[in-house]
């Protein structure tokens, strides 16, 4: 194993390469503020609390809510979908958030679903992140 680090004027990334032949897996980007360097967490990121939340993303935009519930009642009880759209046209933007009713059932879900084809569309699936305010 080898751990490649670069380092540009304000970040610092570290990656670890297992053989010439393996891509390479991302551990860590260190911003620096001021002269002290800030840690962020490693992909890929790790539940919050009772979390049930994931996001689904390179979503057919062909997708009805009903396929979606279809697709992921395979990892559990599907709490609600949220196919996102656009607010003029009302055209699905790609993704998706689905919630299910246990954290190991979304746990389950991601483990499913990431790089699942999906009418020809490889999914990505990962724990959504907390909405911001604007």
């Amino acid at each position: 194993q080898m751990l490649f680090v670069s380092l540009t004027s304000k970040t610092l990334v570290v990656k670890s390469h297992y053989s010439k032949l393996e891509p390479c897996v991302f551990l860590a980007v260190v911003p620096f503020i001021g002269r002290q360097p800030f840690i962020l967490p490693a992909y890929p990121r790790k539940p919050d609390k009772m979390n049930t939340k994931v996001f689904v993303g390179n979503l057919p935009k062909a997708t009805t809510q009903e396929e979606l519930n279809t697709l992921f009642a395979q990892a559990g009880e599907v709490a609600a979908t949220d196919i996102i759209t656009d607010r003029k046209s009302g055209e699905s933007k790609g993704f998706a958030f689905v919630a299910m009713s246990a954290q190991s059932e979304a746990v389950k879900a991601i483990e499913i679903f990431n790089a699942y084809s999906l009418n020809e569309r490889e999914l990505k699936v990962d724990w959504a992140k907390p909405k911001r305010n604007i």
